[in-house]
């Protein structure tokens, strides 16, 4: 039924056209073609951070519900067209102890979906009658927030009948709501202290679940630290035991077709004391099934001693040990006598002051693109953004004095590799009194003037070094780097950043070599988390040089080609070998040596999707040593092929450049993924109807 709280709507001229006999996947199918029909017709989506969820991603979310209660009462909070609750109403059918009753409750505030929303809910209810499960649903067409702060308060009439509930599915709006709203006074008074949309939703929603009720969320990172989201952090983590925190490796793929560029994370949690274990899994995107999941300390996530809660998210062994590196420092900037602060000149305000071109009347104005390589290069061309900014300025207090300062980017563009870009400001490469420095960057100075040069040189290289980037990733879920959270991290001795800033003169080292000048300088070599994560990197180099697809370039294919290889994190390319391995063997390989673990009944898609396409490229052979294995032999093995091997084992050296181009040459199938199909004896087979075909001499036929 719908509960229309907004009875003016006029809905009869929708037509939801769901076919009348539908299976669940059929169901599903259905849902994601209206998907990709009617959002572009709903205005505002985008502004108010409301995205369709994809059938994948709504499965598995629907697959981490642990209880399995015998009377399953669900609220999705923004339905959409349902995917979420139909997603877990197709679960629950599955249970080995389904439910006797599932009611379900669904929150939609656009009309033109809720018909459309009903047909599927009606459908789902003929799939649920085929099994002993009572099913009841109602739509309330009204605002999630506006409704649960009265359902939460106890100061409806449309209370559910069946009570409180103990699943909350949702995928929330990711929107900001205006600090001068009427609703955020209210939430305020129900002492929901967010002007957060998404943080809102899960609030009100752990607010509703009953005692052990279970909640499962899609919902941006950014959650996890910084000051804007304390308060909903303290909420959740008093309230919730948080059971799983899955991650994408493609940040872009999970709302592929919204163009959704936040991280988002699946939060899976019970209404109960924190938990002893947190399981942390992670994905490539929304499709893949290949997960990496490893079991952690509840206190490796939320640190009991840290007073912002922040949470410390991170996927993998290598990764973890990586950045906690940085845990064995203790300096604090105040101990350095340096401060940081953001920039003072934020453009739209500023507007009269800006100019396009550098005069006698104006001062340099810097933005994040000047930050190059290490140091502030200007103008550096190419960008239309004004370089200069009116003397008048200094009468405003917008700028700081003619000096040395150490720069860092507070955006970093979704292209970028680094997390953490600084840069140091010479002043002997600007001219004039007085600089601008653009609100989008963040910068260290010293009571408002400048770093000794040498300082600057070495907190620059501390702050482009791999482990600080690591560091900023295990808890930060967003591209922001601000001025708070440079305060928060540790920081080495003074003398210890002289020394690293004393073997930098004229340019800034490759990453590697600066990632081993800081860690020797501060006594951390031969960081083997470090060798490892480089490994990884080269590994994909390699794959990108040759002109693997993008699907083959990410972590699952790098450790492949280095399982391939037998290349550990130090073991150098020139080593590199040609085992005999199979799918099981690497796995073990990427567990043992790299510290990356993947759930052993998901070893079939680095077959389907690495191995597959590795062969279709010709860079492994399969079965070199028993050519007549069957195809599904579990027998099976694979070993990386010797004109690669060769092109592999001069990376890094001086003939590398020569051999790829001879390679590229020589391997024209690398241009394109084509079908290879292999050189076996077929024997001709007739069927009792006469046709015949051919089949392999395998052992299994």
């Amino acid at each position: 039924m719908i509960a229309n709280l907004n009875s003016a709507v006029d809905i009869a001229n929708a037509s939801p056209t769901f076919p009348k006999q539908l299976g669940w996947e059929k169901l599903f199918q259905r849902i994601e073609e209206l998907a990709l029909e009617i959002a572009p017709t709903l205005p505002n989506r985008a502004e108010h951070g409301q995205f369709f969820t994809p059938v994948p991603t709504a499965q598995f979310m629907a697959s981490l519900f642990e209880k399995h209660p015998t009377e399953l009462r669900v609220i999705d909070a923004g339905a959409g067209l349902g995917t979420l609750s139909i997603a877990l109403l197709a679960q629950a059918s599955e249970w080995q102890r389904h439910p006797r009753q599932i009611h379900l409750t669904a929150f939609e505030l656009e009309a033109r979906l809720v018909p459309f929303l009903e047909s599927a809910y009606e459908s789902a209810a003929k799939l649920l009658r085929q099994s002993p499960i009572s099913f009841q649903y109602q739509i309330i067409q009204d605002d999630f927030l506006e409704i649960a702060l009265d359902l939460a308060r106890g100061r409806t009439l449309l209370r559910p009948s069946f009570g409180l509930f103990n699943a909350a599915i949702l995928n929330p709006p990711y929107g900001k709501l205006s600090r001068r709203s009427n609703l955020v006074q209210r939430l305020k008074r129900a002492e929901v202290d967010t002007t957060n949309q998404y943080a809102a939703f899960l609030w009100l929603a752990t607010k509703l679940l009953q005692n052990d009720g279970e909640l499962v969320a899609i919902i941006p990172r950014s959650f996890a630290n910084g000051l804007y989201f304390r308060p909903f952090r303290k909420f959740l983590l008093k309230h919730m035991s948080l059971q799983r925190i899955h991650l994408f490796d493609d940040r872009k793929d999970v709302f592929k077709r919204d163009r959704v560029l936040q991280e988002t994370i699946i939060l899976a949690a019970a209404k109960k004391p924190q938990g002893t274990h947190i399981i942390i899994s992670t994905t490539e995107g929304a499709g893949d099934d290949l997960i990496t999941q490893r079991t952690v300390p509840a206190t490796q996530v939320i640190k009991p001693q840290d007073a912002e809660s922040f949470l410390r998210i991170v996927p993998d062994e290598m990764n973890y040990a990586l950045g906690n590196t940085i845990g064995v420092l203790e300096g604090k900037l105040e101990d350095l006598g340096i401060q940081v602060s953001t920039g003072k000149v934020v453009e739209f305000r500023a507007t009269p002051l800006l100019q396009y071109s550098l005069n006698s009347s104006s001062f340099p104005l810097l933005h994040p693109h000047n930050l190059m390589h290490g140091f502030v290069v200007f103008p550096n061309g190419g960008s239309r953004k004004p370089i200069a900014i009116d003397k008048s300025a200094t009468q405003q207090n917008l700028l700081i004095p003619c000096d040395t300062y150490v720069l860092v980017k507070r955006l970093t563009a979704k292209e970028e590799i680094r997390r953490v870009v600084a840069a140091v400001l010479d002043p002997h490469q600007l001219q004039g009194e007085w600089y601008g420095i653009e609100n989008h960057l963040n910068y260290f100075h010293m009571n408002g003037r400048g770093l000794d040069p040498t300082l600057a040189r070495g907190l620059t290289a501390y702050l482009n070094s791999t482990m600080v980037d690591e560091f900023f990733r295990q808890f930060s879920g967003h591209t922001q780097i601000n001025a708070t959270d440079l305060r928060n991290l540790v920081y080495p001795s003074r003398e210890q950043l002289f020394t690293i800033g004393e073997n930098i003169r004229g340019s800034f080292p490759p990453q590697e070599e600066l990632d081993e000048l800081v860690l020797g300088v501060l006594k951390m070599g031969n960081n083997l988390s470090l060798q490892a994560k480089r490994k990884i990197e080269q590994a994909r180099q390699i794959l990108a040089a040759i002109g693997a697809p993008k699907e083959q370039q990410n972590q699952r294919s790098a450790l492949t080609l280095l399982g391939l290889t037998n290349v550990r994190p130090s073991t150098s390319w020139q080593a590199a070998s040609a085992p005999l391995v199979g799918i099981h063997g690497l796995m073990g390989f990427f567990a043992k040596n790299f510290g990356v673990t993947y759930a052993e009944n998901t070893r079939e898609t680095v077959r389907r999707y690495t191995m597959h396409q590795f062969l279709q490229l010709g860079l492994v052979v399969k079965n070199p040593d028993d050519l007549d294995r069957p195809i599904n032999s579990p027998d099976t093995r694979y070993q990386i092929e010797p004109t690669f091997l060769n092109l592999i084992q001069s990376f890094g050296t001086e003939d590398w450049d020569r051999n790829l181009a001879t390679y590229l040459r020589t391997a024209k199938e690398l241009n394109r993924l084509k079908a290879r199909e292999r050189n076996l004896q077929l024997y001709p087979v007739s069927l009792p109807d006469g046709l015949e075909v051919h089949l392999t001499a395998g052992k299994i036929n």
